[in-house]
């Protein structure tokens, strides 16, 4: 929080951008309604969701994990289960599969599906919800194990998540809002594109003090692209742009520009993807590669290393193998004895034998 309220030089900031568009009675109603929901969501909720994840490992640091709000269940980190409530609404179905919410989990399916990084590529659960929840289950058990400082890294996990399809939306309504792009505008009239415009605008915001923390010149071309007039820019210095004249850098810069911030933001240009329509990826829309051409010095394309949990397991299995191997071995030993001790038993009946029959007998 103190990042974004510093950066923006604004502590109330996020309420600061919804009110600002909602009093500007000379605005697009269409750029009016983006900028004011999307200010909500992915501003003012997005922050409380870390503020809760936060107030839990407070009191897990303080000594008592049960020194939240009293609860019905009366043994859950009631904080951390609030941070996952805020973060996916209550609109998702029990399973998560309606689509049907307004938040960050709806986000992310939204720019996984259009990115092509839903589990199945273009449909499915966004990647970015599925790593999200593994690490909020992890770390409401560190929570609950009162490891505070392992949880950490739980929250850390999923605050890049939650960044990842803001940097998604930003780099597709870059595109879209250019009106020098081959994107035709969703309304009718509305040549300017102020609605994917004002949509641009609501998702770099929500990213801006990050992407400002990583490099400020990067930071300041978005606005200089993006920015709508202030005071929704309150804290930036934003040259004054009329509709029509929005990305005028061009969306193949500001998404450039982006992705050279990736490595900063813990973002791979794999996890971020690439904007396709209709099975077609516009022309300097392609994922980056992470090698600096054409890409921007994105973030690697490395797959990484597996989960802890993964390695542990296997270890277990090869320690479990041993017993057997040692038991084979020893039965091995006990039969290749039990062989040798009845040739050697053949041999000496084969001897005495030989012997009764010298003396005029047979054995019985």
């Amino acid at each position: 929080y103190n990042l974004y309220a510093n950066n923006w030089k604004d502590p109330a900031y996020a309420d600061t951008f919804v009110k600002s568009a909602y009093e500007d009675a000379a605005m697009d109603e269409k750029m009016k309604s983006e900028l004011m929901k999307k200010g909500v969501a992915y501003q003012a909720n997005w922050m409380y969701v870390l503020h809760e994840f936060e107030d839990a490992i407070a009191d897990c640091l303080a000594g008592d994990i049960y020194a939240n709000d009293l609860t019905p269940s009366g043994d859950a980190p009631h904080a951390w289960d609030e941070g996952w409530a805020f973060y996916a609404g209550s609109l998702e179905g029990e399973d998560g599969t309606k689509s049907d919410g307004v938040l960050q989990y709806n986000l992310a399916n939204k720019r996984g599906g259009r990115m092509m990084t839903a589990v199945a590529g273009a449909s499915g659960t966004a990647t970015a919800n599925v790593r999200a929840l593994a690490a909020a289950k992890t770390g409401r058990d560190l929570i609950a194990k009162e490891q505070c400082e392992e949880a950490k890294a739980s929250m850390a996990s999923i605050k890049k998540e939650m960044v990842l399809p803001l940097i998604q939306g930003t780099i597709e309504y870059a595109y879209k809002a250019d009106p020098k792009s081959d994107y035709p505008c969703k309304y009718e009239g509305d040549d300017a594109c102020l609605k994917e415009w004002g949509e641009g605008w609501a998702f770099a915001a929500g990213a801006l003090p990050l992407i400002d923390k990583c490099d400020s010149k990067v930071a300041a071309m978005v606005v200089a692209n993006l920015g709508v007039t202030s005071p929704i820019t309150a804290g930036k210095e934003t040259p004054e742009t009329k509709a029509g004249e929005q990305v005028k850098d061009g969306y193949v810069k500001v998404k450039q520009q982006v992705e050279s911030v990736f490595g900063c933001l813990g973002l791979t240009c794999r996890e971020v993807g690439e904007w396709t329509s209709d099975g077609n990826v516009p022309a300097g829309m392609e994922a980056c590669t992470g090698s600096g051409g054409g890409g921007g010095g994105g973030g690697s394309d490395d797959t990484p290393p597996p989960p802890p949990g993964k390695n542990k397991k296997t270890k277990k299995t090869d320690i479990d193998e041993v017993p057997i191997i040692i038991v084979c071995v020893i039965a091995a030993v006990l039969l290749l004895l039990s062989c040798c001790m009845f040739m050697k038993w053949r041999q000496t009946e084969a001897r005495l034998n030989e012997l009764q029959v010298a003396k005029g007998g047979t054995m019985a």
